[in-house]
């Protein structure tokens, strides 16, 4: 086991990482790139720290209780209709928490003209592209992706100018 007091680790302000500012941190998803791997096409999402994401979680978590309580049966998970009803569930959560976390897109347009962003066609276009929605949840899991941009060692600071 490496011994983490003897390496140099990175250091990250931590008051900018809790600041208002950090959860609204976006991301490029790309869901269609050129020959040379470029994007062209695709969505700019919030990560899973924002309130955008918070609220469809919670909202997800709400409806899976109310619908618990007023279940008079428990889904049979032996049967293909019962076990087919379970993963229709988790998809239609998988889309909500993706579509909730969409806030802008990039790269589509209709008829020639830039197309404005629609939140409200999300949903219908995850569902019908899931290769697109798994884009954006594997873009979800990496941290990384929301971090706010801190100045590099490199950069001048703004009292040495």
């Amino acid at each position: 086991m490496e011994n983490l007091n003897n390496t140099k680790a990175a250091s990250h302000d931590l008051d900018a990482l809790l600041s208002p500012e950090a959860d609204k941190v976006t991301f490029k998803v790309p869901v269609i790139v050129d020959a040379d791997g470029n994007p062209e096409s695709g969505f700019i999402i919030v990560g899973r720290n924002s309130p955008e994401y918070r609220e469809a979680d919670k909202a997800v978590r709400i409806v899976n209780q109310k619908a618990a309580a007023n279940r008079t049966k428990a889904i049979d998970l032996k049967t293909d209709a019962g076990a087919a009803k379970v993963v229709g569930i988790v998809d239609d959560q998988d889309v909500a928490r993706a579509a909730a976390v969409v806030v802008d897109w990039f790269g589509w347009d209709k008829d020639g003209a830039p197309r404005p962003f629609d939140k409200s066609a999300m949903p219908k276009i995850l569902t019908v592209k899931p290769t697109w929605l798994a884009k954006i949840n594997a873009a979800l899991m990496e941290d990384n992706n929301f971090l706010p941009v801190s100045p590099t060692s490199s950069e001048p600071s703004p009292s040495s100018n």
